[in-house]
Order: structure tokens, then sequence, then C-alpha cells
């Protein structure tokens, strides 16, 4: 799979395994050489160029292949346990994985920002449609008369609609616009 980059198959490894399932959870020398597969495989991923693989997208396949390896060993405790282990880090020191969860979350917070800037944008779009001045609109949303005046600066050109999508790509955006 990894020579000819079909990584989007690896959450499916574990149907090759499939059969070996119950002689894993049974044995324990059985169940080191699952785990011994399984950091293999993640060892491997982890070290195939962000170019090649973002580090999203192996998060992605890393938690795929926990979701099917889990779904196919339900009632086998010891490997499930074990898949949890693998998967989550424990057992691997995975600091490109704690890079993904960290980027995950930074691209959440950014997420929420741009959301509550493009909510402002449009509070601001309607009071400035109905006539009102920066202090009014500073005042009633109970925000910093800055903020707002330069909100209303840039939706200026889009007077009088004040096309609250203009004037959020304008201000989001402002190389494209």
């Amino acid at each position: 799979m990894f020579e000819n980059k079909l990584f989007f198959l690896l959450p499916f490894f574990a149907f090759n395994l499939e059969d070996k399932m119950d002689e894993y959870e049974s044995d324990e020398t059985e169940l080191k050489k699952f785990v011994d597969t399984y950091c293999d495989i993640i060892e491997r991923l982890r070290q195939v160029k962000e170019i090649v693989l973002s580090l999203r997208t192996k998060g992605v396949i890393i938690k795929q292949m926990e979701n099917v390896t889990r779904r196919l060993n339900d009632k086998r405790k010891k490997v499930s346990r074990k898949v949890g282990d693998i998967m989550g880090g424990r057992v691997l020191k995975m600091d490109w994985l704690e890079r993904y969860d960290a980027a995950v979350a930074n691209g959440r917070a950014e997420g929420r920002a741009e959301g509550d800037q493009s909510r402002l944008i449009s509070q601001i779009c309607r009071k400035l449609r109905k006539g009102k001045t920066v202090p009014q609109i500073a005042d009633e949303l109970e925000e910093d008369a800055i903020r707002v005046k330069v909100i209303c600066d840039a939706a200026e050109r889009f007077a009088p609609n004040y096309d609250e999508e203009q004037v959020i790509k304008a201000i989001l955006d402002p190389i494209e616009s």
C-alpha cells in the first residue's frame, strides 16, 4: 500500500488480519505481533512527507484505522484496548499526531473567530442600512468604537445596500475583492 501510495486503503488493513484476531486476543505473544504490525504501519505513515500526505490526512487515516479495527473486534477486549492504545499514541511517541491535534484545535479556533467577525460585520451592515452612526452602532452592539469604525469604513463602498456577503468578503478576504 505504501509503495503504490494507496494510503486510503490503510483503514481496511485490519481485514487482512481478521482471521487471526481470536489468536491475538488469546495469546500475548501474538498480541505483541499485532501491536508491532500496527506500530510499523503508523511509523511508516509518519515518515510519509507532508507534501504527499498532510498531517490532517494522516490523522484521519489513523482514526479510520482505529474505527475499522475496533468494529472488527467489538467482542475482543484485549485487541480493542491495544488498538486504542496504539492509535491514541500511548504505544508510540507521535509528536506529529500531537501537532495534528494542535492544528485541528487551531483551525477550529480560527473558524470560530472568523464566524464571530462575520456575525459582527452582518450586524453592523444591518445597522448601517437603518442609518445608524458609528457611536450608535458601537453602543448598541457593545463593541469598541474603533473596531466598528474600521468595519463601517470598509463597508462604505457598498452603500447604500451594504450587502453583507460582499462586505464580509472585502474585510476577511481583502486580496480577492
